[in-house]
């Protein structure tokens, strides 16, 4: 879900940034701002809203990164070749496990200590500011004002600062001249009615969400200086067009000579000298942008595009039918096709036997659906060029329908997605792990099904000590007494 989350949002904002690109001169400056709210929506939203076939994650560049991340991740660790070549192998090998420390894992740690890094610093220096402000701070007197307004000392250029409640913070410089007053009183209170300071909000927590995207990080700095331009454009649209040039000269007077803490949640009047000249120059023009119909259009488009493209998750399941039982593949590793079919044939018997024992206690459930979520290899060491015992450990859920208290109670889980339940049916029970003898001749391979077991059952009979000194794990000791009971060898131990 992460590594979906990470693609779809980074393509959205290469899309978006293309595109302000593009038409940054056919659109006004309020309605390009707004656009920033789809890529906002996208960063904070962890998930997506169900699966398309037109979903950017169906782009086969991506399913391919997809899948070579995921089996790099799993934790699995394949027969080397001196293994292979050189005959039957009895050496344990690493199994993954919950509590083992996995690649993912690692990198999900990673990825929380830098989220937990910067947004403890984001709310340090907001609070540090604040208590700044609070200090030395001092009320004004406006009756043109909606909002309280303070003179301070502790600030290079007036600001909206807070959330609840908002103030306007101004310089002693800008309390000296009426006319600079009140276009400061006429900015910030238009930062207010944006909401701009909630917006930063927002900017801050998706830089701390995505801080390993050079693309967020740049993205902040567009949608602020965005913010600024459509408040300018606000702002002379209260004040009257005739005072554009008394509005450039105040912005000039006001310039910060020291750059502002982007983490800071203000709106500061002009704290970028080198984007204040391009602030300016829109400023001072008399024309205005007007969009046309082919802005229109490629608006539109995106839009479409973003909500089908990147707000989905791929389609990249396969489906097939057991009967009247639609099982679903929603798994990326390489696993052959005599596997997945026993799968589904193990699965589809499991189903057919609980909606048959259901129907005949009455019960009021009936399983529809069923998902393969998960075919993972178990390195088990007993293996040869020629031949061998695989196992698999099957993940599954199952879409039910009626009473699930029962179930529930047993340890199971559910979850309702689009209107359906999904139960991980496998939850109190144990893992189903399926042992299979795998045979070369010549370039035919042919699996072939030997055993069914559970978790449960692994740990009772094959973890044992005397199994656990000589064969390392009870994987390899299911293995090889698999091994020896398919070639007629004697046991040399009574599992």
């Amino acid at each position: 879900m992460m590594l979906t989350w990470i693609i779809s949002s980074s393509v959205l904002l290469a899309g978006f940034l293309v595109l302000r690109h593009i038409l940054t001169a056919a659109m006004s400056r309020r309605l390009q701002y707004a656009l920033w709210a789809i890529v906002l929506l996208r960063l904070l939203l962890p998930f997506s809203f169900g699966e398309t076939g037109f979903s950017v994650m169906n782009v086969p560049p991506v399913q391919m990164l997809t899948a070579g991340i995921d089996s790099s991740f799993d934790g699995i660790t394949s027969l080397a070749p001196s293994q292979q070549e050189t005959g039957l192998s009895l050496s344990p090998q690493p199994i993954s496990s919950p509590d083992q420390i996995t690649p993912t894992r690692v990198l999900f740690y990673f990825w929380l200590a830098g989220t937990l890094g910067i947004g403890a610093y984001f709310a340090a220096v907001n609070l540090y500011f604040a208590l700044r402000l609070r200090r030395s701070r001092q009320a004004v007197k406006c009756k043109q004002a909606r909002l309280p307004v303070y003179k301070t000392d502790a600030i290079g250029s007036p600001c909206l600062f807070g959330l609840f409640p908002s103030a306007i913070y101004v310089t002693s410089e800008a309390l000296e001249d009426p006319t600079v007053f009140r276009h400061v009183i006429a900015h910030e209170t238009t930062h207010f009615l944006h909401g701009d300071a909630f917006w930063s909000l927002l900017r801050g927590i998706c830089v701390a969400l995505h801080w390993y995207n050079p693309l967020v990080w740049w993205a902040a700095v567009l949608s602020h200086r965005d913010s600024e331009t459509a408040c300018d454009e606000a702002t002379l649209q209260r004040l009257g067009q005739e005072e554009r040039a008394a509005y450039g000269r105040t912005l000039i007077r006001m310039a910060c000579q020291k750059s502002v803490n982007p983490f800071i949640l203000s709106a500061p009047l002009a704290d970028n000298r080198q984007f204040l000249r391009e602030r300016i120059a829109r400023v001072v023009q008399k024309g205005k942008n007007k969009i046309t119909r082919g802005t229109v259009l490629a608006l539109l488009l995106f839009v479409l595009m973003a909500a089908g493209c990147t707000f989905t998750g791929g389609r990249t399941a396969s489906i097939s039918s057991k009967g009247d039982i639609v099982i679903e593949h929603a798994f990326s590793d390489q696993v052959p096709d005599a596997v997945v079919s026993w799968s589904e044939d193990f699965l589809a018997e499991k189903i057919h036997a609980l909606n048959q024992s259901w129907s005949e206690h009455k019960d009021n459930r009936l399983i529809t659906e069923a998902k393969i979520t998960g075919l993972t290899p178990i390195p088990t060491g007993v293996a040869s060029l020629n031949d061998g015992v695989e196992i698999y450990r099957l993940e599954y859920r199952l879409c039910v329908e009626g009473n699930l208290d029962s179930l529930l109670v047993g340890g199971m889980s559910s979850e309702r997605i689009h209107g359906k339940n999904w139960l991980t049916e496998w939850g109190s029970t144990g893992q189903p792990y399926l042992l299979f003898y795998r045979k070369t001749t010549g370039t035919e391979t042919i699996y072939q099904w030997v055993n069914t077991t559970d978790t449960d059952s692994l740990m009772f009979d094959y973890s044992k000590p005397e199994l656990l000194s000589r064969y390392g794990n009870c994987y390899t000791a299911a293995a090889m007494s698999c091994y020896n009971q398919l070639h007629s060898k004697s046991s040399d131990f009574v599992p």
